[in-house]
């Protein structure tokens, strides 16, 4: 089982959520100008605690051991996120589980 989510995994989380959006500004713009560039970063900000939730999910089911930051990270997003609206897919850990092999 996996140890409690604590303050500083959010924000671990976040960061490396936020530096992913940022490298990948011109994916997201249509929501970004949409919304401004403030929402924008609130919106990724919410993504943090269900990030590390499926991480942790993946660690736990799959034995994941590939880096958080550059490898998980894109994945989630690319995955589980609508880049339209950067909100969370409802069945975001059932996409996980059909595209991770379960050894």
């Amino acid at each position: 089982m996996t140890d409690e989510i604590t303050e500083f995994d959010i924000a671990f989380s976040a960061a490396c959520l936020w530096e992913h959006f940022l490298e990948n500004i011109d994916d997201y713009s249509y929501y970004r100008n949409r919304v401004g560039m403030a929402q924008f970063r609130d919106s990724v900000c919410q993504l943090a605690r269900p990030v590390e939730e499926a991480y942790n999910h993946v660690v736990e089911v799959y034995q994941y051991d590939d880096s958080f930051d550059w490898e998980f990270v894109p994945l989630f997003v690319n995955m589980c996120v609508n880049p339209h609206s950067i909100e969370l897919r409802p069945d975001y850990l059932s996409l996980l589980d059909g595209e991770l092999p379960n050894d």
